[in-house]
């Protein structure tokens, strides 16, 4: 909503080109994952955990996703479509041309998306949700 970069790290996780050990465990694979502040990441680069600071994170196995152009094209896909819904020519265009509108849980129901998209486009007003979410607006 506005942000001029985002991070990926934990979806980018799991993939042949991504750092950390793969490993097998019952038949199935996984990628080792920890954050760059995590007391794994200060033990390899740094050679520990300096006193005056806290470790971040926590490592973790992540599913072994095979090649990241999947995933790659699932994410550009993802905002080739969102630009086309709210009639943005450009990225830049995106944050301008969308309203964001957070339903909690407590005032949604218990299947409902929790972030629902309003747009305003040539072809006036679309809201994103199920017909409990466009309930909740009137």
């Amino acid at each position: 909503a506005g942000a001029d970069f985002v991070m990926l790290g934990g979806m980018l996780a799991g993939h042949s080109e991504s750092g950390g050990e793969l490993i097998e465990r019952d038949g199935k694979k996984y990628k080792l994952f920890y954050g760059m502040s995590s007391e794994m990441a200060m033990k390899k680069y740094a050679g520990g955990v300096a006193e005056y600071r806290a470790s971040e994170g926590k490592t973790v196995e992540v599913p072994f996703k095979g090649d990241v152009e999947h995933t790659i094209r699932d994410i550009l896909g993802g905002i080739r479509s969102t630009c086309t819904y709210v009639g943005a020519a450009k990225l830049k265009e995106l944050s301008r041309r969308t309203t964001f509108i957070r339903v909690t849980q407590q005032d949604s129901c218990s299947n409902s998306v929790l972030l629902y998209l309003h747009t305003q486009n040539a072809q006036g007003t679309h809201w994103g949700g199920s017909k409990e979410a466009n309930s909740l607006r009137k």
